[in-house]
């Protein structure tokens, strides 16, 4: 849960929509499953589950293990900026 300071309004309907579409954007890149989540105007809650790190980590061993965290990295960055990177 995150709480805006002295009650300011922060999420009105498009941003609540925007962080919306952030929060399966990251969670998508931490590996998280978003189980339920509520954007109010001040505040929201979020709950997850936390995937057993060990078979997170494997995902990326294999011939193509040097790109698969390149591609994981997209859903947070540009694809500008992973384009630099694989450069």
């Amino acid at each position: 849960m995150s709480r805006t300071a002295g009650g300011a309004f922060l999420f009105v309907d498009e941003a609540k929509e925007a962080f919306r579409l952030l929060l399966w954007r990251m969670a998508t890149f931490a590996g998280v499953q978003v189980l339920t989540y509520c954007v109010m105007d001040i505040h929201f809650h979020i709950l997850v589950r936390v995937p057993d790190k060990a078979k997170w980590l494997s995902r990326f061993h294999g011939l193509d293990g040097k790109e698969k965290p390149l591609a994981l990295l997209a859903f947070a960055r540009s694809r500008d900026y992973v384009r630099q990177l694989r450069a």
